[in-house]
């Protein structure tokens, strides 16, 4: 827990020097989001960032939003001509076909009604059991760790460990220690490590990470 906390320490000073708005952001997700459109953005970011680097996932949910009118619930341009993965594609449009257009509110309001955990955003299309962490935390169910990859090879060299209950427990048990929501350490050490401790071409408010 030592090691976990000195990384820490530094990678919130790192994290706060480069994506100070990416944090501040998220501290504002304290509540359950009753807004369909600003769940939908977030769930398309998930999606997206499932094998990709944030940047790029970033980049490509501006471009999935663009193809698309969240008001009125039509598609106005093929995702596939943005995004090539047919099975993600196939995956956004079903759930913006849910959640879209004049009755998509309503469903929203129902079918989130039903969301406790994380794992129960798993019943939504390609949101698996690591990304519902993110997903969850990005909405505002709850304040979580998401224990990717990049959790699971920091936890297998500090503890030798990499299982993610334990990743989910030792981050809640540093951030009741830091008094800090368990989502900010671990984003804030997710950071740090997606960028090695260097500056890229995503800080300073260049693309918008979650």
């Amino acid at each position: 827990m030592e090691d976990l906390h000195t990384l820490y320490t530094h990678a919130k000073v790192f994290a706060e020097k480069t994506h100070s708005m990416d944090v501040e952001r998220l501290r504002t997700k304290t509540n359950l989001t009753e807004d369909p459109e600003v769940f939908f953005e977030e769930y398309v970011y998930t999606v997206l960032a499932s094998g990709f680097r944030a940047r790029v996932a970033s980049e490509y949910t501006k471009k999935i939003l663009s193809c698309l009118n969240f008001s009125t619930g039509v598609v106005i341009t093929p995702l596939e001509e943005v995004f090539r993965n047919q099975r993600k594609c196939a995956a956004i449009r079903e759930t913006f076909m849910q959640f879209s257009g004049p009755a998509g509110a309503e469903k929203y309001r129902l079918v989130s009604r039903t969301w406790k955990e994380p794992r129960d955003l798993t019943k939504l299309p390609m949101i698996g059991p690591t990304t519902c962490w993110q997903l969850a935390r990005n909405i505002g169910l709850c304040s979580a760790a998401k224990p990717d990859v990049h959790m699971k090879r920091l936890f297998q060299r500090l503890f030798h460990n990499s299982d993610s209950g334990f990743i989910l427990k030792t981050f809640q048990q540093l951030a009741s220690t830091l008094h800090e929501p368990a989502g900010i350490v671990d984003f804030v050490v997710w950071i740090y490590l997606s960028h090695n401790g260097e500056e890229k071409d995503c800080c300073y408010g260049e693309y918008l990470l979650r």
